[in-house]
């Protein structure tokens, strides 16, 4: 089946793709690693053959398991100490079946010492495409959200409360 994956030509018709999709979601993901292979493959079949604008219904049908099979192979990065700059280039091919590329393609060139505020757009819409995303660009998200808390609060030790600026003798 990898092989058909990896070189065969496409399905022709809806049947087809149910019946694949079926059969590959019968199989589990995670072990043995030839599982987690077999899913690899077919992502980048479908990612390859554009089975995703051809067959939407069937391909989100398969969402979360294609989901699932993108964190191990990010999870696999992190326990090796290697960057998701370097998982995504590695993997972008079948990541971008639910993963905005140019969305991930600004944040991977953004440095992890660098302020998140230009990307935060790009930040949210990858966190929030896939629990995968959210692995990969979390701790940014995070990042910007305890800044925005910090400000919020810093304009209510200030002003009072938010939007409300204190007028000259006011609460002396």
């Amino acid at each position: 089946m990898e092989e058909f994956f990896d070189h065969g030509a496409t399905v022709t018709n809806q049947k087809s793709m149910v019946v694949v999709c079926k059969h590959m979601a019968a199989v589990p993901t995670i072990t043995p690693p030839k599982n987690h292979k077999l899913h690899v493959s077919f992502m980048g079949y479908v990612a390859r053959h554009g089975l995703k604008e051809r067959f939407p219904d069937e391909t989100a049908a398969m969402r979360y398991i294609f989901d699932a099979v993108l964190g191990k192979t990010f999870a696999a990065y992190q326990t090796s100490d290697l960057s998701g700059k370097l998982w995504w280039e590695g993997h972008k091919h079948i990541a971008a079946l639910f993963i905005d590329v140019e969305a991930m393609n600004r944040c991977c060139s953004v440095p992890l010492w660098a302020s998140w505020r230009p990307m935060e757009m790009d930040i949210f819409s990858v966190v929030h495409s896939c629990e995968t995303g959210m692995a990969v660009f979390g701790f940014a998200a995070r990042r910007l959200l305890i800044e925005k808390v910090r400000e919020i609060v810093t304009a209510l030790l200030e002003d009072g409360e938010p939007g409300h600026h204190r007028r000259a003798g006011e609460g002396e």
